[in-house]
């Protein structure tokens, strides 16, 4: 039984091949009387065109890391804080004036955000009367 399925396949694919050449002959006539030449060449493949090839870049010299430069305050920031309250009870507000004032400086754009993090973190040594923070 094998056999004969095999027999029968080579058979078919005999005939195929030779009915497959017989076209191709026919086409090659046709493409001659037609003044066409060789078949047309297949349409280009779709995706990301090639990567050009890589030219190395030309030594330059590192550029300069940009970037802030860390402030140098005379005293920290705890320090001012205490001193500014010593007098009395400030607001957040009025803290970060007067500890501008001592020639503090601040990085951040939003400084009152900076004196939240001293005035309610860990180990707080303010006291916080109606919105009014002095030191305990």
């Amino acid at each position: 039984m094998k056999n004969i399925s095999l027999k029968k396949f080579a058979a078919m694919r005999d005939k195929l091949v030779s009915e497959k050449a017989e076209l191709e002959s026919r086409l090659a006539e046709l493409n001659k009387v037609l003044g066409v030449g060789a078949a047309p060449a297949p349409a280009p493949r779709r995706g990301r065109p090639p990567k050009a090839a890589a030219v190395p870049a030309p030594a330059t010299k590192p550029a300069k890391k940009g970037g802030w430069k860390r402030l140098k305050n005379p005293m920290s920031l705890r320090e001012a804080v205490l001193k500014v309250t010593a007098k009395g009870g400030l607001t957040k507000a009025e803290i970060v004036k007067e500890v501008q004032k001592l020639g503090y400086q601040f990085a951040s754009q939003n400084p009152i955000n900076r004196l939240g993090v001293l005035l309610y973190g860990k180990n707080p040594k303010f006291k916080n009367e109606n919105g009014r923070f002095s030191p305990i």
